[in-house]
């Protein structure tokens, strides 16, 4: 080269160094130094520590994790990782307890509610034995002697007592109750209405149908269809009684026995005493 293509390379030089063009070329230089640097850390070792690159193909070493951009997921920085295992294991073990309280708790509760109604059985069970002993008791001391009770039951009549509640239905059902006032047992044998009975119609009670009606015991018949239970019984669907026929009333036949002489006890609506007419 000579002289002259010297002055040649000068001159093209100046022409296109300017000021511009030399301040590019200065921050293109200082750009390219840190990812100099980037990639001699990312070239060093397999895994990368607190401050490394990390990429796709370069992770970081145990107990770090790559922190990445939401725009630029597959370029990060390796940072330490934040654990929460004991503070988990410690959540997991309290909810593990809690659950278990709770069903202990349920269970307690339960038993609890087992105990309460037992106890309360048993105190039912304790009361009713007590009025059944008592109730005998009252029996055996209201009983009549021995010298004025029937050697014979089966030739005597029941010694029964009735009373009419709620004639015609009105203020509530109307019921003939009937007690026992003997100390022997009654067997109810049928009923009827006087109109009826008149006619040679009755309501026959078959044998076993109703208990016997024990001493001090009292038995309900109600102007009810299809009812029953142990001390009362539904056996007509309409009143005896009514406004328009002041003479009606019931009409109960009992005996002591079943082969015993029946007695029929007659019981008008408004006069709760009644007369008896004995059968054969």
């Amino acid at each position: 080269m000579n002289g002259s293509d010297v002055a040649r390379v000068t001159r093209w030089l100046r022409g296109v160094l300017t000021r511009r063009n030399l301040i590019g070329i200065v921050i293109l230089m200082f750009g390219l130094i840190p990812r100099a640097g980037r990639g001699a850390q990312i070239s060093q070792g397999t895994c990368g520590v607190a401050g490394d690159v990390c990429t796709l193909l370069h992770g970081c070493c145990e107990g770090f994790t790559c922190v990445t951009s939401r725009i630029n997921t597959a370029f990060g920085i390796c940072a330490a990782a934040e654990t929460d295992d004991t503070s988990g294991d410690t959540g997991t073990t309290d909810k593990a307890a809690d659950r278990a309280a709770r069903k202990q708790e349920k269970r307690a509760r339960l038993a609890e509610r087992k105990d309460r109604k037992h106890d309360a059985l048993v105190q039912r069970r304790a009361r009713e034995n007590e009025t059944r002993d008592r109730r005998r008791e009252n029996r055996r001391n209201e009983s009549p002697s021995s010298d004025t009770e029937p050697t014979d039951p089966t030739s005597q009549s029941p010694d029964l007592a009735f009373k009419v509640l709620n004639p015609g239905g009105v203020g509530g059902t109307e019921t003939l109750l009937v007690s026992n006032n003997a100390a022997f047992s009654a067997v109810l044998v049928g009923v009827s209405s006087m109109s009826e009975y008149q006619h040679g119609d009755m309501v026959m009670l078959p044998e076993g149908s109703i208990a016997p009606l024990a001493p001090g015991d009292s038995f309900r018949f109600q102007s009810l269809p299809d009812a029953r239970g142990a001390s009362f019984i539904g056996w007509r669907t309409g009143p005896v009684c009514s406004a328009s026929s002041a003479d009606d009333g019931f009409v109960l036949r009992a005996a002591f026995t079943p082969n015993s002489i029946n007695t029929d006890y007659y019981v008008q609506c408004d006069e709760p005493k009644a007369s008896q007419a004995r059968n054969g």
